[in-house]
């Protein structure tokens, strides 16, 4: 079954970490499913990669990284 995340909202917490841009999205954590952090991983790789690419790939993100990136 495809699921499709372009309708739904996800409220997301923005930080760096490392120096590495992180986007927390604590709404998601009921949806994942797995006994183990691989099985959670796995069923987010199968499953739920859709949430990802549309947080990750969504203009506003990229602007407001490069905005952080400059000052």
């Amino acid at each position: 079954m495809t699921e499709t995340w372009q309708s739904n909202e996800f409220d997301t917490i923005e930080m760096h970490t490392g120096g590495e841009p992180v986007r927390i999205i604590p709404g998601l954590l009921d949806a994942i499913r797995g006994d183990d952090i691989l099985a959670k991983h796995r069923d987010m790789r199968d499953r739920l990669d859709g949430v990802r690419r549309m947080l990750m790939f969504e203009p506003a993100l990229l602007t407001s990284l490069f905005k952080m990136a400059m000052l």
